[in-house]
């Protein structure tokens, strides 16, 4: 994998993070779905650079800090 790939695959797995992030502290159902379907978007560009991720990761709650990591 290239240092160009290397650096595209690090970025949007942090992209990952912050949409998690963001799926946990939003409060409205419409923008929590669409906040998913862009963590979907975001697995699916991993795997089309060989990356293999859980499609369904377990978003973490509010009772439990909202934070992914």
């Amino acid at each position: 994998m290239s240092s160009t790939r290397e650096e595209l695959t690090q970025l949007i797995k942090k992209a990952r993070q912050l949409v998690v992030e963001a799926i946990v502290r939003a409060e409205y159902p419409a923008l929590q779905k669409a906040l998913k379907d862009a963590d979907t978007m975001l697995h699916w560009s991993l795997w089309q650079l060989g990356e293999v991720e859980d499609l369904n990761p377990r978003y973490p709650s509010k009772a439990e800090g909202g934070s992914s990591t």
